[in-house]
């Protein structure tokens, strides 16, 4: 994700970012994205706060898991969702 925000910035290109728990309650995390959106940026980026996405019982030191058990949450965030399968060119 770092490296797209570079890339964005050095290209001057407009962006918008958020960062929350991943096991925050799904009305908070659905919040969060609708503030997102309310920039009006094409370009959206959503980060889970590292360590809040693992089940329990797994490593914090598991990078991997980390990356894959994100997709779990990013899936089920409905405004994500709803943004992303609206968009047309």
């Amino acid at each position: 994700m770092q490296q797209m925000e570079t890339f964005f910035t050095q290209e001057n290109i407009a962006y918008a970012t958020t960062k929350f728990a991943a096991n925050l309650p799904d009305k908070q995390k659905e919040e969060a994205i609708k503030k997102l959106l309310k920039k009006g940026a094409d370009k959206n980026i959503v980060r889970f706060t590292k360590g809040t996405v693992l089940p329990n019982g797994f490593t914090k030191r598991a990078e991997a898991g980390e990356h894959m058990y994100a997709f779990d949450y990013a899936y089920q965030l409905k405004a994500v969702r709803n943004w992303l399968l609206g968009q047309h060119k």
